[in-house]
């Protein structure tokens, strides 16, 4: 991975600067970083001096990198244009369902969703939206998909329930200053955008 402009991975000690640079941000639960490319020969590399991933010494150059954001948690995609990634068969056949309209998961984990999805995807998951759930039996799961019968012949089914909230706790506590924030305040979708605003907002009020 390249470091956008700043040369690091081409200076002295670049790389555990560079290591340093992605594990804070790991550790910040940021969900998307966008680097610069590293070519794997001389003839596509962005200029005479640029790094390369076409040695052994290079492999463990970007270890360092990658051993740091591993160890913050997070993990690190890559890939080499027209190479296309070999993706292990699924052993179920998997459909995910939602009852609104718009893309699966469209509203929650608004920066790595679409990473989500893709690899849903690739591994052949079939999503479905407006969906209208009528009853399970031998047969499966019957239901209407934008208004249109549909028998899904399951095994099994998952339900993922009761995001509704429940502030009789809160309301019976009046001896105490209460501060609701994220999922507690509003259950019907959990938010981590909303969540994270709420708390830097009510911790700057302290």
């Amino acid at each position: 991975m390249g470091s956008m402009r700043l040369g690091l991975k081409e200076i002295p000690d670049g790389f555990t600067r560079m290591a340093e640079f992605y594990a804070q941000r790991a550790r910040g639960g940021v969900g998307l970083i966008v680097t610069g490319g590293i070519a794997p020969n001389r003839e596509g590399s962005v200029h005479a001096d640029a790094a390369l991933m076409a040695a052994a010494q290079d492999v463990s150059n970007h270890r360092i990198v990658t051993d740091a954001v591993h160890g913050a948690g997070r993990f690190l995609w890559g890939g080499v244009e027209g190479v296309t990634p070999k993706v292990a068969p699924s052993p179920r056949e998997i459909c995910l369902l939602q009852r609104k309209a718009g893309k699966v998961g469209g509203g929650i984990d608004k920066t790595t969703g679409w990473i989500h999805r893709m690899e849903l995807s690739r591994k052949g998951v079939q999503m479905f939206s407006c969906c209208e759930y009528k009853r399970i039996d031998d047969q499966g799961l019957h239901l209407l998909i934008t208004g249109k019968p549909k028998l899904l012949a399951v095994d099994n089914v998952v339900i993922c329930a009761g995001q509704e909230s429940n502030r009789k706790l809160v309301d019976q506590i009046i001896t105490l200053p209460v501060h609701i924030i994220g999922g507690a305040d509003k259950a019907s979708e959990l938010d981590a955008k909303r969540a994270i605003d709420q708390g830097t907002r009510l911790a700057a009020e302290f």
